[in-house]
């Protein structure tokens, strides 16, 4: 990030007072926002900081949630290694275009989906595993208070 700080603040140096024109301040102001947010994906994952629709799931009662979590888990999973699987033939189409001022493959650019979404996809694998070994305790939990 700071490298994008640096980068954004010479663009601006240089349009209101060098006068350089430099064309590839702004360029790789965009492929470090691209990575950058991006990469901060499978970090939401891992911390449980997505957006959600809590309204129904923290009405229910502890067993249901957790089944529900389960649910969304695997569902989140399997979209995430969807995505990182297509996302790989996608980055390889980058390697036809070119970007404008530094004539890179865009394979560099488009090669954040897969890789963001593999790492999405297996920080959603953890949180999954965290969430079946909760309700295998909560039951255990459960089962143990009922007997003594």
């Amino acid at each position: 990030m700071a490298i994008l700080l640096v980068d954004v603040w010479l663009g601006v140096l240089d349009r209101y007072v060098l006068h350089l024109q430099l064309a590839w301040v702004e360029e790789l102001a965009r492929y470090i926002m691209i990575w950058g947010i991006m990469l901060a994906v499978p970090c939401c994952t891992a911390a449980r900081e997505h957006m959600g629709l809590r309204l129904v799931v923290d009405r229910l009662p502890l067993f249901p949630q957790q089944l529900l979590s389960i649910a969304i888990g695997v569902t989140s999973v399997g979209f995430f290694t969807l995505i990182a699987v297509t996302g790989i033939a996608f980055a390889e189409k980058g390697f036809q275009q070119f970007s404008t001022v530094f004539a890179l493959p865009m394979f560099w650019a488009y090669l954040a989906i897969p890789v963001t979404f593999g790492l999405t996809a297996f920080q959603g694998l953890l949180v999954l595993a965290l969430d079946v070994i909760a309700l295998f305790e909560s039951r255990h939990s459960d089962v143990k208070g009922a007997v003594s």
